[in-house]
């Protein structure tokens, strides 16, 4: 594995990245991962427990990781089912809504059926009150022409005797 893939190449201040001298001059990388590892002509001991306790928080790490993608998945979850009760609620919302403007235009109807069956029988009461009148004027007059005619006819059957 090369340094630049280790996992321990992108930690900051890792035994695997390049260093400098005070000097300017570069320092090449550890070998990655060895226990012992050669250096030039040198010999170079990474201690064990240094290796272990590395491997231990790359373990730690991966189970962190894998706990936060559960959890994010856990979220977007609960998101998806939040936003389907939000959408269940808005749509009772709407469908309470209709019903009420439903009720309040069949009321609305209702009374105003009520309002123009009273407008008619009152027009009609009224056309009845009229044919009545006329018919009581028309009966007037007529019994007034027939009382006249008897008046006539009575006057010329006594001239006639006369």
């Amino acid at each position: 594995m090369s340094a630049a893939t280790s996992p321990f190449a992108l930690a900051a201040g890792s035994p695997f990245e390049k260093r400098r001298t005070s000097e300017g001059n570069e320092v090449p990388p550890l070998a990655p991962r060895s226990p012992s590892a050669s250096v030039g002509s040198e010999e170079v001991t990474v201690p064990l427990a240094e290796l272990k306790r590395a491997k231990a928080d790359a373990a730690a790490l991966s189970s962190t990781l894998d706990d936060a993608d559960v959890e994010s998945r856990a979220a977007a979850a609960e998101h998806s089912a939040i936003e389907e009760r939000v959408a269940a609620a808005v749509a009772a919302a709407l469908e309470a809504e209709r019903a009420r403007a439903a009720a309040e235009a069949e009321a609305a109807a209702a009374g105003y059926e009520k309002k123009l069956a009273q407008a008619v029988e009152e027009a009609v009461a009224l056309e009845a009150d009229k044919a009545a009148k006329a018919a009581g004027d028309h009966e007037t007059r007529l019994t007034e022409a027939f009382h006249s005619a008897v008046a006539e006819a009575l006057q010329r059957e006594v001239a006639k005797v006369e």
